[in-house]
């Protein structure tokens, strides 16, 4: 193809994205503080119960996220599908972005024959709750059901704060890098027995199986996708590939959703599998000193991509983060593939499960002591504001040296 008939072909592109976010943002409802709303959503966590109520949130189909609290007459879990009818609250923080809530609205479970495979999910998601919170002790139990299925666990208050302090919630959520951890733990057990193109579509068939554990939401669909793009990609060796494959399927999304543009999971996601895929090669050289391997150099690889996201969206980013994340990411891969095989076979026979469960103990309460530890320093790097020109700044410097690394490998090619 000739490259006039590519600029056209992109520009073609560009236009028809330009046209579909005109056309989404034009027909969007606009929310105003003390609005009744009405919304019909399916619950993807778990709400969190206490004498003060359940807390949770959902998300609206133009990926608005609204914050409930309801009472305790009715419990509601994950999977329920819910009809939820109250006056919407709308607040802005000092960044001027808007924050959605919803205190005590009508809520309705809405008793409709579900979709076979969600529903098959939900009742193996809800089994191995009962399971993992009667074989191991409260923290190691949300801890397994965070790292396995994404659950946003009951952890005490404390807990949570040096979760967030130590920067390893990434962790306990279901998103791309914990999709890749499992991807990657299967390939590297079957590659000890199977050949490696064997153990490659077994691995993308438990990416598929991972994404049915934790039911199927949009997010996890998505960071499944771009894993299995990463990993493909990886074990080819066909860099160039994956590249144009991952914008390939981030510009589809787009087209579906323009909303996702401004979801951070899309963007952390997109911007770690993308760090991962052409930032990993300029750390090559530094595999030879010890202690450095595989997961130190993604997880830089997917920090330094995500960075300006953190700072922008968070405010801040843990200055201990990377050295608490090189402690316990080792042991991710493990949790989740064992807290995996304990969820199938707990299934077929408890004790069986119970036994795995209790292989990932010392492994659950080093991650707790580590998170413990260095979560009690609270040291993190705060902006109250991150200008986009630094982030445009920042990308354009890692994009000259992906290009520079690019050229020095075209020119040693040829020596």
């Amino acid at each position: 193809m000739s490259s006039r008939k590519v600029i056209l072909m992109i520009v073609g592109l560009i236009l028809l994205l330009v046209w579909r976010f005109t056309y989404f943002y034009q027909h969007q409802p606009h929310y105003r503080d003390g609005q009744e709303i009405k919304l019909q959503v399916v619950l993807y966590e778990t709400p969190i119960a206490s004498n003060q109520g359940q807390r949770f949130a959902v998300k609206t189909e133009d990926n608005k996220r609204i914050s409930i609290r309801s009472n305790l007459k009715e419990l509601y879990h994950y999977g329920d599908k819910l009809a939820i009818t109250g006056k919407l609250q709308v607040r802005n923080n000092s960044k001027g972005t808007e924050f959605y809530s919803l205190n005590f609205p009508k809520i309705r479970v809405v008793n409709e024959s579900g979709n076979p495979i969600f529903e098959a999910s939900r009742w193996i998601r809800l089994k191995s709750t009962v399971l993992f919170e009667g074989s191991l002790p409260p923290i190691s139990a949300n801890l397994l059901l965070g790292i396995v299925f994404g659950a946003k666990g009951d952890f005490p208050p404390v807990f949570w704060s040096d979760l967030r302090n130590a920067g390893v919630l990434h962790i306990i959520a279901a998103s791309g890098m914990n999709v890749s951890f499992f991807t990657g733990a299967v390939m590297f057990s079957l590659n000890m027995f199977l050949k490696r193109r064997l153990s490659l579509i077994l691995a993308v068939f438990a990416a598929i199986f991972y994404s049915f554990l934790v039911g199927f939401e949009a997010s996890i669909l998505r960071a499944t996708i771009m894993a299995i793009i990463a990993f493909t990609a990886s074990f080819f060796g066909r860099q160039n590939f994956a590249v144009l494959a991952l914008i390939a399927t981030g510009f589809v999304m787009l087209l579906w959703s323009p909303a996702f543009l401004f979801d951070v999971g899309f963007q952390l996601s997109f911007l770690a599998t993308l760090g991962i895929l052409l930032l990993k090669p300029l750390f090559g050289a530094i595999y030879k000193f010890p202690f450095v391997g595989e997961d130190l150099v993604t997880t830089v690889s997917a920090q330094l991509a995500t960075t300006p996201i953190l700072l922008g969206t968070f405010g801040s980013i843990g200055l201990w983060s990377l050295l608490v994340n090189i402690l316990v990411l080792w042991t991710v891969p493990i949790l989740m593939l064992l807290g995996s095989m304990a969820v199938i076979l707990g299934l077929v026979f408890a004790p069986l499960g119970k036994l795995l469960l209790f292989l990932c103990l010392p492994f659950l309460l080093l991650f707790e002591k580590v998170v413990t530890f260095f979560g009690g320093f609270s040291w993190s790097l705060a902006v109250d504001v991150f200008p986009w020109q630094f982030s445009i700044g920042y990308y354009l410097i890692l994009v000259a040296a992906v290009i520079l690394k690019r050229q020095k490998q075209v020119q040693d090619s040829k020596l």
